[in-house]
């Protein structure tokens, strides 16, 4: 289904819409500049399974696989709850780390962390892909892919220009932004 933006708060206010094909969990939305398209999605027990079986993940073992993120304490916490099954997330930031770690391994890097490491670099992911000389390649800020794909490229500056000793220090992996164990 495609709508017009101003559509919108007519969508949000139609008693139509309450139904369980349209709780936030079962759709994905994506934000064009003149178009508002509503994308079905995937249960998120069933993204979960499917990730789980991918190999991405590690389960306490080594994994030479690397997640990228910028300020994504968030995301994290999503996931893990998506992969606990929907129970609560832990009380402290040890434990939610200690699950961090389970599932995806130590080769967490949080670009706004690293940041906070490097002389100059401060700010929103725009500002600092500004800083380090990484343009947009697609689509506009805050389109997922294109935040994602801007993340990695700021990450890539970051860990093989800018600062390359940065992403082998311990401290530094498998630590979110503003998460970390004092």
């Amino acid at each position: 289904m495609i709508f017009d933006p101003q559509e919108l708060e007519s969508l949000e206010e139609d008693d139509d819409m309450e139904d369980e094909h349209f709780e936030d969990d079962e759709y994905v939305t994506i934000l064009f500049p003149d178009k508002f398209v509503i994308i079905w999605g995937i249960d998120s027990c069933t993204f979960a399974h499917h990730l789980a079986t991918s190999g991405l993940l590690s389960f306490g073992h080594f994994s030479p696989v690397s997640w990228v993120t910028f300020q994504g304490a968030y995301d994290f916490a999503f996931l893990v709850k998506m992969f606990t099954c929907d129970c609560k997330l832990p009380k402290t930031i040890h434990e939610f780390l200690h699950l961090v770690h389970f599932f995806f391994g130590k080769r967490v890097f949080d670009v706004k962390h690293l940041c906070k490491h490097c002389p100059g670099l401060y700010g929103g992911l725009e500002r600092v892909a500004s800083t380090v000389r990484v343009e947009r390649a697609v689509g506009s800020r805050h389109q997922s892919g294109s935040d994602s794909l801007l993340t990695w490229q700021v990450f890539y500056q970051i860990a093989f220009r800018v600062n390359p000793q940065l992403i082998h220090r311990p401290e530094h992996m498998g630590t979110l932004f503003d998460l970390q164990l004092q």
